[in-house]
C-alpha cells in the first residue's frame, strides 16, 4: 500500500515506486499559469469528484499529485497568507 503527501492509503506503486492514484484523469483538462514563462511550471486539473491534480508541465506523462477538495482550498488559503514566502 502506497501513502499520499499527508499519510493517506493511495492505491497501489508503479514501477518507479510513486503511488498510484484510483481517481480518473482521463477527463483532464491542465492549466498552466499565466505566471509561467520560463517553462519551469506547474499545471493544475479539476477531476471529478471534488479532486484537483498538479504535475511539472515538463514532464506531462510523470507523476501527479492529487489532492482532496479541503487539501486543496487548504493549500490556497495558504498561499493567500503568504504561508510558503
Amino acid at each position: 500500500m502506497a501513502w499520499d503527501l499527508f499519510g493517506h492509503p493511495y492505491g497501489d506503486q508503479d514501477e518507479k515506486g510513486w503511488a498510484v492514484s484510483n481517481v480518473d484523469m482521463s477527463d483532464a483538462v491542465w492549466h498552466k499559469s499565466s505566471f509561467s514563462a520560463t517553462g519551469n511550471c506547474v499545471e493544475v486539473a479539476r477531476l471529478a469528484g471534488s479532486y484537483t491534480a498538479v504535475r511539472n508541465s515538463r514532464d506531462p506523462d510523470g507523476p501527479v499529485l492529487v489532492f482532496t477538495e479541503a487539501e486543496w482550498n487548504a493549500f490556497l488559503q495558504g498561499l493567500a497568507v503568504g504561508e510558503f514566502d
